[in-house]
């Protein structure tokens, strides 16, 4: 079974995006039970690698892993 995000962890990680100046921000998806995130780029955002690796970190400091979809690399999960 995957692993929950709370509504902290998102606020957190919006928090830690913002604080590193990439511009981009994230969004929670909750539906029947299976919980999707999403990235958003904002004005000048920074590449979405850099976004990705700042997702990842933050849920690896929670030793949590993520996977992001293949087709955009913007819609992601816990692994």
């Amino acid at each position: 079974m995957r692993g929950v995000v709370s509504i902290g962890d998102v606020v957190d990680l919006r928090r830690k995006l913002s604080e590193r100046g990439l511009g981009w921000t994230v969004h929670l998806h909750d539906a029947c039970g299976a919980q999707t995130l999403s990235l958003e780029a904002l004005e000048g955002a920074a590449p979405l690698a850099q976004a990705q690796g700042a997702v990842r970190e933050f849920f690896s400091a929670k030793s949590s892993a993520v996977e992001f979809d293949e087709a955009g690399g913007t819609t992601f999960w816990l692994a």
